[in-house]
């Protein structure tokens, strides 16, 4: 009788910007060690988003581009007479630094983690032979076995990552819905919808945070994008409309870059 696995979810840190060549490096060792039954996968949890922007050609300000070829990351869409729309999708780390792996906490497996090339540590291992303690947060497991709680979001794994995104936006294959007759996106139609009754209102709001003078030192709270819902401190201004936010994420500080229109002065 096969023994049954105890493996259980662990947080290990990481260089910031290397999750991705870490977990390759770290499935390559466990290959190589034959360690399959001990390391038995790992993951980095992602936002998938998409970003439009249109191309006139009859607008001289508006640069075409010389080729307009789709990938698994950019679509372009014809809308009318030398008008373009070009989708970008782009998957961000939902917490930089952090990859997540499935393990039997041994001595072998956690040696073989914790001399990895650029993880840097392991969550909850206070050091002097401590092993850490498996992942608790609810809100993470789930997101880890591809579920969600939030009933607007739809959950993709792919062999590295988890990639939570919006189910109006985007497939069970994680791909961009496109309305073939509009070519517009879902969240477009909405948008389009709304305008008329909210259009004034969102002008006004627009107009006001425009005003607001954000200072180094000014505590924000975001209000759209990955980091919704999070507190943090300007630490840096890189011009009018993006700051560099410092935001705690897993007892972690993170810098984050961000336009104004996510930030509202905190109460």
């Amino acid at each position: 009788m096969s023994k049954k696995s105890t493996a259980q979810w662990y947080i290990a840190t990481t260089t910031n910007g290397n999750e991705d060549s870490v977990i390759k490096t770290l499935k390559a060792k466990v290959r190589a060690l034959h360690f399959e039954d001990q390391i038995l996968d790992c993951k980095v949890i992602k936002f998938r988003s998409v970003e439009e922007t249109i191309f006139d050609s009859n607008n001289p300000t508006h640069n075409i581009p010389a080729t307009m070829r789709n990938s698994t990351y950019v679509k372009w869409v014809t809308v009318d007479n030398g008008v373009f729309k070009k989708y970008k999708i782009t998957d961000t780390n939902k917490y930089p630094g952090y990859i997540y792996i499935k393990m039997e906490m041994n001595e072998a497996a956690w040696f073989a983690v914790r001399n990895t090339v650029n993880i840097t540590g392991i969550v909850g291992s206070s050091g002097k032979g401590a092993k850490p303690i498996p992942i608790s947060s609810l809100e993470e497991l789930e997101l880890l076995n591809g579920e969600s709680s939030n009933p607007d979001c739809r959950i993709v794994i792919t062999p590295n990552a988890v990639i939570e995104m919006d189910r109006l936006l985007f497939n069970e294959r994680g791909e961009l819905v496109l309305d073939s007759e509009e070519n517009k996106t879902v969240i477009n139609k909405k948008t389009t919808n709304t305008e008329s009754i909210y259009g004034d209102l969102d002008s006004e709001k627009e107009e006001f945070n425009n005003k607001i003078e954000f200072k180094v030192g000014h505590t924000v709270d975001i209000n759209s994008g990955d980091y919704s819902g999070l507190s943090g401190q300007i630490s840096r201004i890189i011009d009018q409309d993006e700051f560099i936010v410092d935001v705690q994420i897993l007892g972690k500080l993170v810098n984050v870059k961000l336009n104004r229109k996510q930030l509202k002065l905190s109460n």
